[in-house]
């Protein structure tokens, strides 16, 4: 991701309003229908894995994440875990434009409405909103009082995996998760990216995708416990966000040129965290393993895509794909579609490839309208309309 604005958003509160507007339903809402004094609803599944995507509503970034929380349900039986960040500042919120309706709308038909973390970031001296997404993957681990589908979380031993909205995992589950007889957590492409400084240290550095560790292990390498109790209101995971995520990146910066400054919030995320992981105590870093890769051959890379068919023979020689990016668009969605189907396991005719053609027709459809609002009433993309 590139760092753009700083950014001012709306109460946490109204983010939730807005999307349960446009989705009906978002998992702290109360079920329509139930009658008073009658028994909660069953709890649904439990999880032992998660996977945490997050993004802005910017459509560069957006527009995946239905598509990879789908991808990562389907093909790697791994949940996903959606953090939507409020990044644009003035009076827009999640749900309350085509876009992120036309996205949060997808997820709830596809089943993700209890998977939703909104959070909102009205505090601009440390963080930009991209620095926000990123970063704050790497403290879902501490958030307490969840419930529905996230409910697994709150199990010390659940692993929760980190990654990108625009890369699809392509190799089974096991490829990112540990494999036990000792070993606890993993990353993946452990070896790709040198050795960085931070707080004084020198450490290597991690990709965040992928970084997989039980939730204890999480809390201990981000030295936090329960930063915020979901349960106790909308406004605990903003709050909470913003103290820790601050209090970090304020003390990090100390330690940042200032022409560093705007590479330092693009890549702070990984810095952090793999700071925070050189500095556990041996066995517990000796239990995580390091695994290497060679993306050049077993990534199916953006840079050197080509459009062509896939089916599983074809995909077993990789990891995953780095997508075409903007997603939306026609030309480049030809080609992810070829590769989105077999991951998904659909055929053409399927009815829900037939929903995901629909939201890509009207993600794309809404972007447009939103840009010719844009190019025409300049103030609207302030939020003053």
């Amino acid at each position: 991701m590139r760092p753009t604005r700083l950014f001012r958003g709306l109460a946490l509160a109204a983010a939730l309003a807005a999307a349960a507007a446009c989705v009906g339903l978002l998992s702290a809402a109360p079920r329509a229908g139930r009658a008073a004094g009658s028994p909660p609803p069953s709890p649904g599944p439990t999880f032992s894995e998660y996977v945490v995507l997050s993004t802005g509503s910017a459509p560069l970034y957006a527009f995946f994440v239905p598509l990879s929380a789908l991808v990562w349900r389907r093909r790697q039986r791994i949940e996903p875990v959606v953090l939507l960040v409020n990044d644009v500042p003035g009076s827009r919120a999640w749900g309350t434009d085509a876009a992120t309706s036309t996205m949060l709308r997808y997820l709830a038909r596809w089943n993700f409405t209890e998977n939703l973390l909104f959070v909102d970031h009205s505090d601009q001296r440390a963080l930009n909103n991209v620095a926000l997404a990123q970063v704050g993957r790497a403290f879902v681990a501490g958030l307490c009082g969840l419930h529905g589908r996230l409910r697994g979380i709150g199990d010390a031993n659940t692993t929760l995996v980190t990654t990108d909205a625009d890369i699809w995992p392509v190799a089974s589950g096991a490829t990112f998760l540990p494999r036990g007889n000792g070993s606890m957590g993993k990353i993946t492409n452990a070896l790709c990216c040198g050795e960085t400084y931070l707080f004084n240290t020198t450490f290597r550095e991690f990709p965040m995708s992928t970084v997989a560790l039980p939730v204890w292990a999480w809390r201990r390498a981000m030295r936090y416990d329960c930063i915020c109790d979901v349960s106790a209101g909308p406004g605990c995971l903003s709050e909470a966000f913003a103290r820790h995520i601050n209090a970090e990146l304020a003390v990090a910066f100390n330690y940042t040129s200032a022409v560093e400054l705007s590479f330092a919030q693009w890549s702070m995320d990984q810095r952090l965290v793999s700071y925070r992981i050189s500095q556990l105590d041996a066995g517990v870093r000796g239990a995580i393993e390091l695994a290497p890769r060679q993306t050049h051959a077993d990534r199916i890379d953006r840079s050197g895509w080509q459009h062509r068919s896939w089916d599983e023979a074809a995909l077993a020689a990789f990891v995953d794909a780095h997508v075409l990016r903007p997603g939306h668009e026609e030309g480049a969605w030809k080609s992810l579609a070829e590769l989105l189907r077999p991951l998904l396991g659909v055929q053409p005719g399927d009815p829900l490839w037939a929903e995901v053609e629909q939201y890509v027709s009207e993600y794309r459809g809404a972007v447009a309208s939103q840009a010719l609002a844009h190019s025409l009433f300049p103030d609207a993309k302030k939020g003053r309309l």
